[in-house]
């Protein structure tokens, strides 16, 4: 029995899947890092078999005995190689499409007969496959990984018209087989929506009197398939099954579990049909009258039926899963694999009901069930709309133990949950959780994702760390500083090496929650950078290197972000911040400076009468976030010129920035220097200003 050792034990959720263990080195940590490792060893077992089918006659060593068929290279199938009917329909037997088609030309170019009933079963192999080659058994991975959602789209026409199906079709349409020819090739056509050939074969068979062109079940159960592209209207659809019905029970034919889908897969998809519900009710009851129970299918038509978009809330899912219990589940139809991911996007989107998540998700890993999640594709939007729907309906921190639990080795959140997670983490004023956030967005190769950088810069900005413990708010103080700058230095490096076709571009709130970030983190220096990258210091440093404008930004910072770099720049009093200073302040800083050294200005500071010794250029960054609210449209403007003006000491020239900004202040700046503040000699005063 497989999995028999694995089944006396629990899954380990801290160990990644099989295929990845070869190398803890290389386990990788995103989606897309998941799908290319995986596709990747892939490829190389597709190189081997390629090589192997290519040159069989390099393997030609008995690798055991009795002869492995699956370990025995296969000769290479060309135009000139020898063909038989016994190699026909061994190729038939290996579901060989390509090869078999080969050999069927060969003989027919060589007018060798082939029994009707190679030809039978080549039709078959033909109209089931539409003339492809399916993925090869040996390929699970490439299985896995398809991301398709066949099935759950509306059918659409995929038959090839024309092919060499219908050509061998006609070879056998007259003869002893033809009413298993006909059979298949309805239900070939039927599989791949090629609905009106397939009705008239149909009715031809219904309308002979040759009993051996009877069509059997499977036939009904095709046509009843094709009602949406044969009938328009409900009723019209409702009315032809009803038909069909009846003439199953005429010609003595049981209805089977595929009947049933079909019926329902019908009705599910009649949208606002207000008689679907009830005839899906109806139709359940006749066929458990019959003994014939529904599948995960049969269920998943249901949800689809009930649980429309605009419609009611329906609690049949409950119903549902009551039936069901937690038991062992086996697959019945291709589409059981919807279930699942169908059931989960009902709790989320129809029903916001997390305890019923809850016991779908016990019911999928329950015995082998999770056997029937289908591909990597429908993993994902299961436990997407799982992860979600807990992140809004479950406390914060049994969450996050669902998500350590899962998270990476089973599932690896989108950057849709990701965002979700962070929203919830606000909500909950969790900051705690954001260093985890942001080291998995970096391991994750969510970096890239704007919505995800912006979300956590105003999550911090508007969460200032504020914690008791002086050792822990220190902690998370560097904590977000280095989530802070970390995004810096992904922007900086995109924008200036184009990693990416599209590359993250600045936006005003990015970067004055950014600058917001810096400042309750004591760095004021990283604060300024981030206003000079805003171009607060345009026309401010007259260097003799040219200037160079930074890149356009998006939208501008709030006035918020701009007061507070204003209080922290007053608040830093001496503090030079590196910007270039004009000529004029050079020139009036060496006059003042020699002053001193001659001992004629006073020791009570650089500036007679202010009693405050700050440097000339302390002040110019913040003329700098003056001009640059001015600039951007704040009436605030003005108030932090005033309150700049009355709390530092400016020049004549940073004064006249100033004035040219935001117009002409009350009280004139208690820095503008003349020389009637310069004490001389002994008896001169400085005058008042």
């Amino acid at each position: 029995m497989p999995h028999a050792l694995e089944s006396t034990i629990q899954r380990d959720y801290t160990a990644p899947d099989y295929k990845y263990v070869d190398d803890p080195f290389l386990i990788p940590t995103s989606n897309a890092a998941k799908r290319a490792f995986a596709l990747s060893r892939e490829s190389g077992r597709k190189a081997a078999l390629w090589i192997r089918k290519e040159h069989a006659e390099w393997f030609d060593q008995k690798l055991a005995e009795p002869p492995i068929k699956a370990f025995t290279a296969r000769p290479h199938i060309t135009e000139v190689s020898e063909a038989s009917e016994d190699i026909l329909r061994n190729l038939i037997d290996e579901v060989s499409v390509t090869d078999a088609i080969t050999i069927y030309e060969i003989l027919e170019k060589k007018e060798q007969e082939i029994s009707d009933e190679t030809k039978l079963s080549f039709l078959e192999l033909l109209s089931f496959q539409n003339c492809n080659d399916p993925v090869s058994e040996d390929l699970p991975e490439e299985r896995w990984f398809r991301q398709t959602t066949h099935g759950k789209q509306k059918l659409r026409k995929t038959w090839k018209d024309g092919s060499l199906a219908e050509k061998v079709f006609e070879t056998l349409s007259s003869g002893p087989l033809a009413g298993e020819a006909h059979r298949a090739l309805i239900k070939g056509m039927a599989r791949y929506g090629q609905a009106e050939r397939a009705h008239q074969l149909f009715r031809n068979m219904t309308s002979s009197s040759d009993p051996k062109m009877a069509p059997d079940t499977g036939c009904y159960n095709a046509v009843m398939y094709l009602t949406p592209f044969l009938k328009e209207g409900y009723e019209a659809r409702w009315q032809f099954m009803e038909s069909l019905l009846r003439e199953m029970a005429g010609r003595g034919l049981k209805p089977d579990l595929g009947t049933l889908n079909s019926i329902l897969e019908v009705l599910s998809n009649m949208g606002s049909y207000r008689k679907a519900e009830d005839l899906a009710i109806q139709t359940l009851a006749e066929f458990h009258k019959l003994g014939i129970e529904p599948c995960l299918a049969s269920y998943y038509y249901i949800l689809l039926t009930f649980c429309k978009e605009r419609g009611p809330r329906s609690n049949v899912l409950v119903n549902i899963l009551d039936k069901l219990n937690c038991q062992a589940l086996v697959a019945k139809d291709p589409k059981d694999v919807f279930f699942f991911v169908t059931a989960m996007e009902v709790c989320r989107h129809h029903l916001q009901d997390v305890d019923l998540a809850h016991r779908v998700h016990d019911l999928l890993t329950a015995h082998n069930n999770y056997d029937l999640i289908g591909d990597s594709h429908k993993e994902s939007v299961y436990y997407r709309n799982y992860f979600i729907l807990m992140c809004a309906m479950e406390p914060l921190e049994t969450f996050m133990e669902f998500y350590n639990k899962l998270v990476p080795t089973v599932y690896i959140p989108e950057p849709v949950v990701m965002e979700e997670i962070l929203k919830a983490i606000d909500l909950n004023g969790a900051i705690e959780y954001l260093p985890q956030m942001w080291s998995d967005i970096i391991i994750f190769d969510q970096t890239g994702r704007e919505n995800l950088l912006t979300t956590l810069l105003d999550i911090m900005a508007r969460n200032p760390v504020a914690i008791e413990d002086v050792e822990k708010n220190l902690q998370m103080k560097e904590s977000y500083l280095k989530i802070a700058w970390g995004i810096w230095n992904v922007v900086e490096d995109e924008e200036k090496e184009g990693f990416r076709s599209r590359n993250i571009i600045w936006t005003g709130s990015m970067l004055g929650d950014l600058m917001t970030v810096c400042l309750q983190c004591g760095e004021f220096d990283k604060a300024w950078k981030v206003l000079k990258r805003l171009g607060a210091d345009e026309g401010m440093s007259v260097v003799a290197e040219e200037y160079e404008p930074p890149p356009l930004i998006s939208g501008i910072p709030s006035i918020k972000s701009l007061s507070l770099f204003m209080d922290a720049c007053l608040k830093e009093g001496s503090v030079t911040r590196g910007i270039h200073p004009s000529l004029e302040n050079v020139c009036h800083l060496v006059h003042l400076l020699e002053a001193q050294r001659d001992g004629s200005l006073k020791e009570s500071g650089l500036y007679g009468g202010c009693g405050k010794t700050v440097k000339p250029n302390s002040a110019m960054s913040c003329v700098a976030c003056v001009r640059y609210s001015a600039e951007a449209g704040f009436p605030e403007a003005g108030d932090l010129a005033q309150k700049l003006a009355e709390s530092l000491s400016l020049n004549s020239s940073q004064m006249s920035q100033l004035t040219s900004a935001v117009g002409v202040l009350r009280t004139e700046s208690p820095s503008q220097v003349d020389s009637s503040r310069i004490d001389l000699g002994k008896d001169s005063k400085p005058s008042e200003s």
